[in-house]
Formats: structure tokens, C-alpha cells, sequence
């Protein structure tokens, strides 16, 4: 939950993160959604894994739109949503490949 909390106050921060390199916020999108989607699935387990990619994908649209709505020094990023997606998503991946290796293995 700290981590959930973490992710939306950077996410509606006034000002956007100084970062090392440009578009380096692609890569922190990625990796911020990739982690909290696997703290959530290892939360949930199995029972609810796609509501939890779901969720998480609708959580990165939403602050992606209110970052466009609500905040005047920061604007709405079709590439920030894909990250964070495509992060979601690898991390579903991945725990279904690490708890499908472990039970079959």
C-alpha cells in the first residue's frame, strides 16, 4: 500500500522528477507499474491476477488524464501510458511464468 501511495503522489507532484537522461520517465513508468502490479499479484495470488493488470492499467490512464486535467506544469503522455502498460503487463507475465515453472516443476 506505501507503494501505491508513493506512485500517486509522484504521479501528481507539481513538478515532474529530475531524471538523468531524456525520456529516461519511460523507463521509470515501466519499472514503477512493473513493481507495483507484482507486489499486488503476490497479494492476490492467483484469484483475481487479471483484475489486478486490469487495474492497474485503468490506474495509469487515470493519472495520466488527471496529470492533463489538473496539473498546469504537467501534460498528458501517450508514451507514460504505454509504459506504464507495458510494464503492468510484463509483470503479469512474469508471475504467471515464475508460479506456472514452480508448480509444474
Amino acid at each position: 500500500m506505501f507503494f501505491l501511495i508513493c506512485v500517486l503522489v509522484g504521479g501528481f507532484s507539481p513538478q515532474p522528477i529530475p531524471l538523468p537522461f531524456p525520456q529516461a520517465d519511460k523507463l521509470l513508468h515501466f519499472i514503477v507499474f512493473g513493481v507495483l502490479t507484482f507486489l499486488f499479484l503476490l497479494v492476490v495470488l492467483d484469484r483475481c491476477a487479471l483484475f489486478v493488470f486490469l487495474s492497474m492499467a485503468i490506474l495509469g490512464v487515470l493519472i495520466e488524464v488527471g496529470q492533463g486535467l489538473l496539473l498546469p506544469s504537467r501534460n498528458f503522455s501517450w508514451l507514460d501510458l504505454l509504459a506504464n502498460i507495458i510494464g503492468s503487463l510484463v509483470s503479469f507475465l512474469l508471475y504467471f511464468q515464475l508460479i506456472y515453472k514452480r508448480n509444474f516443476s
